[in-house]
């Protein structure tokens, strides 16, 4: 399965972590919003497995740019005009 294939595999949870509903993943923004020292003491814990740093750049973050950016990109509004439109 390629890189991008794997991305689109874990959208579902993709948007969980996003909506801070993935309880496996709450621990990290607790660390990340919790000041300097608390994001130094995450860095600690990145894993990145077998992922290599150019997939980073070239597949990875546009992939999910792509993916986030989708309601902006299909109807040509950023998030806040979308949001405004449904009230």
């Amino acid at each position: 399965m390629t890189r991008q294939e794997q991305l689109i595999g874990i959208r579902p949870r993709l948007l969980e972590v996003i909506s801070e509903t993935y309880q496996p993943a709450n621990w990290r923004f607790d660390l990340f919003f919790g000041g300097a020292k608390s994001r130094d003491e995450l860095k600690n814990h990145v894993r990145y497995g077998d992922i290599r740093e150019e997939e980073v750049s070239v597949i990875i973050i546009p992939e999910i740019q792509r993916w986030a950016l989708r309601a902006e990109r299909w109807t040509g509004y950023d998030d806040e005009e979308v949001s405004a439109r449904r009230e």
